[in-house]
């Protein structure tokens, strides 16, 4: 498999319903990828959630304009970010505080004859993280207030915070990257927000991007396929199916209750007495 083919996953309560290679992500692809969904497999979608590609927001509102579409909030935490660059502020900041909690459990123990030294250091570190606050101030209440905006949890809030982002666009109007990114919030609001009017909806596609990992770490470790499309194909429909029946073990949070689980049983479904590769065989001779 080339390194530009990637695959889309159909994805329902933890469970893949249809795969496909593709020779890069464009719209046409993505848009043949939902026509046998909806066409051929005759899924019966209920909402669709992606990372915000720009493709894929084209091939849905061509294909399934009627379906809630909702953008996946980490992809967009992770957005706020980068378009304030605060990797680069957290790296240092985090330099900073190590260091002041490190001096700080010194000055526990009696170490007399090192006090006046470290003394000096700590008011130096200390007004060093006042100046990196004061210098990134600004960026740092932008994304307090984004991600505030993102994790709304009611629409009225939604709605008051949104007044405030249209007016964050004046103040960094000469800032093209920020602007941009504030214009993408308001456009797409009702596809960040689509999970608060549809309960159902799931507001991540973490589920899907750790299966695809999951994927994509086994091909990787892989050799012998080739450009041989089959054998791709049957692989990643073995994976698959070993992926229904297999159960979950680290679950925490409220996704706890999954723990000894497959996602068949959690869709409703026994699978006591199966064996998942006697199961595959036969469905791959059916």
């Amino acid at each position: 498999m080339g390194t530009d083919s990637f695959y889309r996953t159909g994805f329902r309560v933890g469970l893949p319903v249809h795969q496909n290679l593709m020779e890069g992500e464009n719209k046409l692809a993505i848009m043949n990828f939902l026509e046998v969904l909806k066409e051929e497999i005759k899924y019966p979608f209920r909402g669709i959630i992606s990372d915000m590609s720009e493709n894929i927001i084209y091939a849905v509102k061509e294909k399934t304009p009627e379906i809630p579409h909702q953008f996946c909030l980490m992809h967009l935490l992770r957005g706020i970010d980068r378009v304030i660059n605060y990797q680069h502020i957290y790296n240092q900041l985090s330099k900073l505080l190590r260091r002041l909690r490190s001096l700080k459990s010194v000055f526990v123990h009696p170490y007399l004859s090192k006090k006046p030294s470290l003394s000096k250091e700590l008011k130096e570190i200390k007004q060093r993280i006042k100046v990196l606050k004061t210098r990134h101030k600004d960026m740092l209440k932008l994304r307090r207030y984004l991600r505030m905006y993102v994790l709304s949890n009611s629409l009225n809030k939604v709605d008051n915070r949104l007044m405030k982002l249209k007016r964050l666009r004046v103040k960094f109007k000469k800032q093209r990257k920020i602007t941009n990114f504030l214009n993408m919030l308001i456009k797409y609001r009702d596809n960040i927000f689509c999970h608060l009017k549809y309960s159902y909806m799931p507001y991540t596609n973490n589920l899907l991007e750790n299966l695809i990992k999951q994927y994509e770490k086994r091909l990787k470790t892989m050799e012998g396929f080739g450009h041989d499309l089959n054998a791709i194909e049957g692989y990643l429909n073995l994976m698959a199916i070993y992926h229904c029946f297999k159960p979950y073990t680290d679950c925490k949070g409220h996704n706890k209750r999954k723990n000894g689980k497959a996602p068949l049983e959690l869709a409703g479904t026994s699978i006591k007495g199966l064996d998942w590769v006697r199961f595959s065989l036969r469905t791959n001779n059916s």
